[in-house]
C-alpha cells in the first residue's frame, strides 16, 4: 500500500506530466501560426490612415530568410555602442525591390559610454529576392575593422 507521502508524491507527478504534455501538445499547435521567416512577432502599424504590417526582427534573426509583401516593413533592432566608434551600416541591399525608410539610434542611457540600440527600417518595393547585409565597423578604419556582419535574405512578394 502506498502511505499518504507517497500518494502525495505521485500525484505531484502526475500533475507535473500532465502539464508538460499539454505545454508540449501546445507548442506543436501553434507552431503553424508563426509566419515563415520571423522568430519574433509581426506588428500592424496605422500610419497617415494606411495599415502596413511591419516584421520586428533583431540578433537572433541573423542568417535567416524572410517573406515580406510589397508595401510591408522589415524593423532590424541591433545592439550598439557608438561611444567605441563601432556602428552598425549597411553593407548591401538591392535597392530595387527593397527601400530604406529609416535609421534611428536609440541611446537611452545617460552615462557616458552607455550603449544602445540601432533600429534598421526597410520598406518593400517589388517582387523579388535580395540579401540585406548590415556591418558593424569603425568606418575610418576601413574593412580591416569590421567585427560583424548581419545577413538577412528577404523575399519580396507581390
Amino acid at each position: 500500500m502506498w502511505g499518504a507521502q507517497d500518494q502525495s508524491d505521485r500525484r505531484a507527478v502526475e500533475v507535473m506530466h500532465r502539464f508538460m504534455l499539454a505545454c508540449f501538445a501546445l507548442t506543436f499547435l501553434a507552431a503553424p501560426l508563426v509566419p515563415a521567416g520571423c522568430s519574433k512577432p509581426s506588428a500592424v502599424v496605422k500610419h497617415d490612415n494606411r495599415t502596413t504590417m511591419v516584421h520586428v526582427l533583431g540578433e537572433s534573426d541573423n542568417n535567416r530568410t524572410v517573406d515580406i509583401r510589397v508595401g510591408e516593413s522589415i524593423r532590424i533592432t541591433l545592439p550598439e555602442n557608438a561611444t567605441t566608434g563601432y556602428r552598425w551600416e549597411i553593407e548591401q541591399f538591392n535597392r530595387e525591390l527593397i527601400g530604406m525608410v529609416a535609421e534611428e539610434p536609440k541611446y537611452n542611457g545617460h552615462a557616458l559610454g552607455s550603449g544602445g540600440h540601432i533600429e534598421f527600417v526597410f520598406q518593400g518595393r517589388k517582387p523579388g529576392a535580395t540579401e540585406l547585409v548590415l556591418k558593424e565597423w569603425r568606418s575610418w578604419e576601413g574593412d580591416a575593422s569590421v567585427i560583424a556582419r548581419y545577413h538577412l535574405r528577404v523575399n519580396v512578394l507581390p
